[in-house]
């Protein structure tokens, strides 16, 4: 998401990182407000409006990466990358 303040986030983008990272929209809603990158009402629509909504977040895409045990390890190993640890 770029780590910068923002007025929005996009359903479409959240998907595409979903389907990258395998992080849920709820999950990274709740990061863009954690790192101050949304307002506290930019993040309470999202929720009041969308995913209280849908919570199982039927239609948001789908998990590419697939459920195992090495999955939580690879995606560390990703972010560890872009942080350049």
């Amino acid at each position: 998401m770029g780590g910068i303040k923002r007025a929005q986030l996009t359903l479409e983008e959240l998907i595409d990182l979903k389907e990258v990272y395998g992080v849920s929209v709820s999950a990274q809603v709740h990061e863009a407000k954690d790192l101050q990158m949304i307002s506290d009402e930019h993040y309470h629509w999202w929720y009041n409006e969308r995913i209280k909504k849908n919570r199982m977040e039927t239609g948001w895409g789908d998990y590419k990466i697939p459920e195992t045990i090495g999955r939580e390890r690879r995606i560390d190993s990703r972010i560890g990358k872009k942080k350049g640890l």
